[in-house]
């Protein structure tokens, strides 16, 4: 498989050593290819011919290229996205399969309906990792497969099982949004496995964080009152009680915010109609707590409440950490600058913003270019429409220090286009 483009960025790195991916970036840019996503190591466009094309954007991200080759030697290409090609000396950048992630919610929910509400995710995709056999229950009790369709998934979940046990991959960085659905086949392949590790099998279990609320918060007075409430109206004659009143923290237009203690917040929306909670539990089920507060738990059944971690909302931490990323003049205005640059896919305009950026130190510039490029992925992934990325929804993540949104309700996952949002650059 040959691509002009492809042929270039062999003749570079095939002939001498390089320090960094400026020129193979120059190359893809003057070839106008369409720019796909990014992580905290990698940027990839489309080639236009079924595959993408991913740049290791330093020396130290170069291994991510090499695991992935790795993977899919040992592997092949029935579980994970194909490798055509790749730089066999010095792994900055290899060509791979494309696939869409969009379809995969679809996949799952057709394999395992979930009620009315419930992100069709839940419980399910790690499931086919360390245990298919977990599923083959739920698959017998789907009466809308027919049994050629049951056999047939049962068949790839098991398959899937062998193949990364053969192959004793952990698949520590296996999330939705790495996952796609091959048009060949409608089943599910990994596009993005470059953390795979080849050394050991690692069982996926559940997170250190759910297990620490399930026995510390799980019992805290005001949830499980607003657990007991049956109605609307017993939530909200909750928050007239001193108990409520005394952990009040603030509201908006449509909900309340209550204190589960230093790092827990209880969010109540108040009026029946009311979607914002629904809304941030799917974006946070796509997405993950990178960029987001994380949600350790919430009403399966209303989306009456949710439970969320706490972060630093002062104006002084957001303000510090905003300007060792982006400068003293932007401030939050930085924020609408980046969401418009991604939405007409300039995400190198961001990068030059940030490397132009006089108050802040060389780690901090690496620190900032690592953030955007992520935060770019992960919106494009999710298909985020940003409509409510303000200041007043900007916080500080504690334990890492790093910019996150703790009010994300008005985030929207039903398909609109960052385009489509105009800010004023």
């Amino acid at each position: 498989m040959s691509h002009p483009v492809v042929d270039q960025l062999r003749q570079i790195t095939s002939s001498r050593t390089i320090g960094d991916a400026s020129e193979l970036i120059k190359i893809i840019d003057q070839a106008k290819l369409k720019y796909l996503g990014s992580g905290s190591s990698r940027v990839v466009w489309s080639l236009g011919d079924g595959t993408v094309i991913k740049i290791a954007l330093g020396p130290d991200e170069t291994p991510q290229n090499k695991s992935e080759v790795e993977a899919f030697n040992c592997a092949g290409p029935e579980y994970l996205a194909e490798v055509f090609d790749h730089d066999s000396d010095q792994f900055w950048w290899l060509v791979m399969e494309e696939v869409k992630t969009r379809e995969l919610n679809g996949i799952i929910k057709k394999w395992f309906p979930t009620p009315a509400g419930v992100h069709p995710m839940d419980d399910n995709f790690e499931s086919m990792i360390w245990a298919p056999h977990v599923l083959h229950a739920k698959l017998e009790q789907n009466k809308k497969l027919t049994p050629e369709e049951r056999k047939n998934i049962i068949s790839w979940l098991d398959g899937f099982q062998r193949v990364i046990s053969k192959c004793d991959i952990s698949t520590k960085d296996m999330r939705t949004p790495n996952v796609g659905v091959r048009p060949s086949t409608g089943f599910p392949v990994v596009i993005d496995y470059a953390n795979f590790d080849l050394l050991k099998w690692e069982s996926v279990v559940p997170s250190l964080n759910s297990l620490l609320f399930e026995s510390t918060y799980s019992q805290h007075p005001l949830l499980k009152k607003v657990r007991a409430a049956k109605t609307k109206e017993a939530l909200m004659a909750l928050t007239e009680t001193p108990q409520f009143m005394r952990d009040f923290i603030g509201e908006g237009s449509t909900r309340g915010v209550y204190s589960l203690g230093a790092d827990k917040v209880l969010k109540l929306e108040k009026l029946e109609s009311d979607t914002q909670n629904k809304s941030e539990v799917e974006v946070f089920k796509c997405s993950g707590p990178e960029f987001f507060a994380e949600i350790y738990d919430y009403d399966k059944q209303n989306f009456w409440w949710l439970v969320m971690e706490r972060t630093n909302t002062r104006t002084e931490a957001v303000e510090k950490k905003l300007t060792s990323y982006f400068g003293r003049d932007s401030k939050m205005r930085f924020i609408e600058r980046l969401t418009y640059y991604l939405s007409e896919n300039r995400l190198l305009d961001v990068l030059d913003a940030i490397n132009t950026n006089q108050a802040s130190t060389p780690t901090e510039k690496e620190e900032a270019k690592i953030w955007a490029r992520h935060f770019a992925s992960v919106i494009n992934t999710c298909d985020i429409n940003t409509m409510d990325l303000t200041d007043a929804n900007v916080s500080v993540r504690p334990a890492t220090n790093q910019i996150i949104f703790h009010d994300y309700a008005d985030y929207d996952l039903a398909g609109a286009s960052l385009s489509e949002i105009i800010f004023s650059p």
